[in-house]
């Protein structure tokens, strides 16, 4: 059961995640919260869904990013990157997965600034890559157990 929130204010986005993960009749905590390790900038993403999802997702993310001859200068061009990462895990899992009677499910929060953005962003990320971005009007975004 996730529940995730992530809201933009005035001074920047804040991003708000539960650690209970459910296996069955088992309970564990495990971070649902992730900083994006990209230059000096402060970046995050929070998923919901399935775990093995989220990690091979972000896994990918991190390492093109790590590999990118260019400088990165919007967020948007990361969230573009996490969702081609999301498509690329469905191709390579989503036939298993569905045999296996899970769901490819995984949404994802992605928050941050970076240089060329004129403020720190916030975007919702669907599982099938595509995304929308915060707006004035609904300055925030949930996933998972949207019923808390």
């Amino acid at each position: 059961m996730t529940f995730c929130v992530g809201i933009r204010v005035e001074e920047g986005v804040v991003a708000l995640a539960d650690t209970q993960i459910v296996l069955g009749s088992e309970r564990i905590s495990k971070q649902k919260l992730a900083a994006l390790d990209y230059a000096d900038d402060s970046l995050f993403a929070m998923t919901s869904g399935l775990r093995s999802v989220r990690d091979k997702s972000l896994t990918y993310l991190g390492e093109q990013l790590q590999d990118q001859s260019e400088p990165i200068d919007r967020m948007y061009k990361i969230v573009n990157m996490f969702g081609d990462q999301l498509r690329r895990v469905r191709e390579e899992d989503g036939a298993a997965l569905a045999e296996a009677g899970l769901r490819f499910n995984t949404n994802a929060i992605i928050g941050g600034g970076l240089h060329a953005d004129p403020s720190p962003q916030l975007f919702y990320v669907y599982p099938q890559g595509n995304w929308i971005e915060c707006a004035p009007d609904s300055p925030y975004f949930i996933i998972g157990r949207t019923t808390y």
